[in-house]
C-alpha cells in the first residue's frame, strides 16, 4: 500500500486554487489507488507553533528530561516527522504571494527541518 502526505498551506480555504487543485490530486489519485492511503494536513487549522525556547529545551534533551511544556512542544514535531515518514509522496498545495510562500507554510518546514537537525 502507498501513502500520500497531502498539505494545504492556503490560508483561503473554500476560495482557494491552491486547495481545490490539491484536491483534485487527491480524489484522482485515490481513484487509480483504492488501496492506497491519504494523510491530509491543514497548515491553517493546524496552527504550527513557532521554534521557541520551550521547543528547542524539546529537541536537545532527553525525553526524559523534557519539561511538560517541552514535551507538548516537540511532540508536535514529532508528529509532523511521523507524517512524512509514513509517507511515501508528498503533495503541496501551495499559493505565491509576492514569489514567497504562505508563512504556515515556513512555520511547517521550519518545525520539521529544525527537529531533523537537533536528531
Amino acid at each position: 500500500m502507498t501513502t500520500r502526505l497531502a498539505i494545504d498551506s492556503s490560508p483561503r480555504c473554500e476560495h482557494s486554487t491552491s486547495r481545490k487543485l490539491t484536491s483534485l490530486f487527491v480524489e484522482e489519485w485515490q481513484a487509480a489507488h483504492p488501496d492506497g492511503e491519504v494523510i491530509r494536513r491543514n497548515l491553517i487549522k493546524a496552527s504550527l507553533p513557532f521554534v521557541d525556547l520551550p521547543w528547542i529545551g524539546g529537541a536537545f534533551t532527553p525525553p526524559e528530561r523534557h519539561s511538560p511544556e517541552s514535551a507538548v512542544a516537540i511532540k508536535i514535531s514529532n508528529d509532523l516527522v511521523a507524517e512524512l515518514q509514513a509517507a511515501d509522496r508528498i503533495v503541496i498545495g501551495m499559493p505565491m504571494y509576492n514569489f514567497a510562500i504562505p508563512a504556515a507554510l515556513k512555520t511547517y518546514i521550519g518545525d520539521v527541518v529544525a527537529l531533523a537537525a537537533a536528531a
